[in-house]
């Protein structure tokens, strides 16, 4: 598995307590080693994707679809072009008092050509259809649809239950991670070292950096650099700020050093992306009508 440079660090792409995230959009995916407490669904519609999950590297392939349970760490990052549907749901609401925090799915990919494989990747395009429709009631058959996955996952054989060390170490690396993120998300505008991270945790920085590899396969250093990227995002789309005021706010330096991470982690440039994204949303704006 080719190690990671290029990732992201997942903030804001959250479903909801009553609806699934959904995102039919997804190109060249670089996302940092993250976590959430939805179950997560991501199909791969073209190319192929460099999946890192509980230390173990893999790819997954044109039609093949990946399932992440949740507070599962898991990170992506693209050696070659691709394209990726992904669906995020809650399942706390379930009658069925189920602790899929406890539960992994085998293997994390369903190949394709597998029947259950065939039978949700039918639900996951009626799910992007009816998003891109947006018929009378589409939320409510969204909804039903993604329920109608969560029971296919849950009458397959591939879930299973990790032992009590795997839970222990996987909370370990939640809260080592939830520190990191508390710390950065307070100071992220700022100049943060590795000996300012390793006293909030109250850890030396040999051992921080050691753990902080394990639980992430990333360094301290991208992972900070991959969390202000993120928080620009927003800022390039939905603001008329100037990019060296973007720059600043998010922790740069200078127009240079955020132009040339950004240039380094999506492959092209704040101005490139801004371009892109609207050029996508008019696109999308047409498709609706």
């Amino acid at each position: 598995c080719k190690k990671m440079n290029s990732v992201l660090f997942e903030i804001d792409h959250n479903a909801r307590r009553d609806y699934p995230y959904i995102d039919y959009h997804v190109q060249n995916i670089n996302f940092l080693a993250h976590f959430h407490e939805e179950i997560e669904i991501v199909v791969v519609t073209d190319g192929a994707v460099d999946i890192v999950c509980d230390n173990y590297c893999y790819t997954a392939k044109k039609d093949d679809i990946c399932v992440f349970m949740p507070t599962q760490i898991h990170s992506f990052s693209s050696s070659q072009p691709n394209r990726l549907h992904i669906f995020k749901m809650y399942c706390k609401h379930s009658l069925k008092k189920t602790d899929f925090t406890s539960m992994r799915f085998e293997g994390n990919t369903l190949k394709k050509g597998s029947l259950l494989n065939r039978e949700i990747r039918a639900l996951t395009d009626k799910i992007v259809e009816e998003s891109i429709m947006q018929k009378i009631g589409f939320e409510y058959m969204i909804n039903s649809i993604m329920q109608n996955i969560l029971s296919l996952l849950l009458r397959s054989d591939k879930l299973f239950k990790i032992d009590s060390e795997s839970k222990n170490r996987q909370f370990f690396y939640l809260n080592l991670l939830n520190n990191v993120n508390v710390y950065i998300g307070e100071h992220y505008s700022e100049a943060i070292t590795l000996k300012d991270i390793c006293s909030h945790c109250n850890l030396s920085e040999y051992y921080f950096a050691h753990v902080f590899k394990l639980a992430t396969n990333s360094t301290f250093v991208n992972y900070l650099t991959a969390y202000r990227l993120e928080k620009s995002l927003p800022l390039l789309l939905h603001s008329d700020k100037k990019i060296i005021d973007i720059a600043l706010e998010c922790g740069f330096f200078n127009t240079r050093s955020f132009n040339r991470a950004f240039q380094k982690f999506f492959s092209m440039t704040p101005s490139e992306y801004k371009i892109q994204r609207s050029c996508s949303k008019i696109q999308l704006a047409k498709r609706k009508k």
